[in-house]
């Protein structure tokens, strides 16, 4: 009877030393697959930015950026898009430092087209003046 009990006895104390050493390897993969499941939906949601209530929150993406006075323009597209691409929010001066000044005497405007996601945007502001780009909710 006694050689029982004692045997009951080491058989709970492996058991839950069993059980403990179950639990700490079922959590850590448990992790480390949440963890990557995390990181691939990351890379398959290029291009967007997830908030801590995970629902993403698009960047920046320029499509196209015209500067000047409506007759006369330049092609300001490559400037935008390395100043603002992958950013939540930019404000941009406008001025001939974007691509020159294509229409000298005359006051100009920057015209900006941008995705946030697959949501198409634009902005608008007249030289001397920021252009905000904001892909926030």
């Amino acid at each position: 009877m006694m050689m029982t009990a004692l045997l009951s006895v080491a058989s709970a104390w492996a058991g839950s030393d069993y059980q403990r050493g179950y639990d700490e390897g079922y959590r850590r993969g448990y992790d480390r697959g949440y963890e990557e499941g995390r990181r691939r939906g990351m890379q398959m949601n290029e291009g967007s930015r997830w908030q801590d209530d995970r629902r993403p929150t698009y960047l920046i993406s320029v499509m196209q950026a015209e500067y000047g006075d409506g007759n006369r323009q330049c092609d300001a597209t490559d400037v935008l898009a390395e100043r603002a691409n992958g950013q939540l929010s930019v404000s941009i001066k406008v001025s001939n430092d974007l691509c020159g000044d294509p229409a000298p005497g005359i006051r100009k405007v920057l015209n900006v087209i941008y995705l946030c996601g697959n949501e198409r945007r634009s902005a608008t502001a007249h030289e001397n003046r920021s252009v905000l780009l904001y892909c926030g909710r």
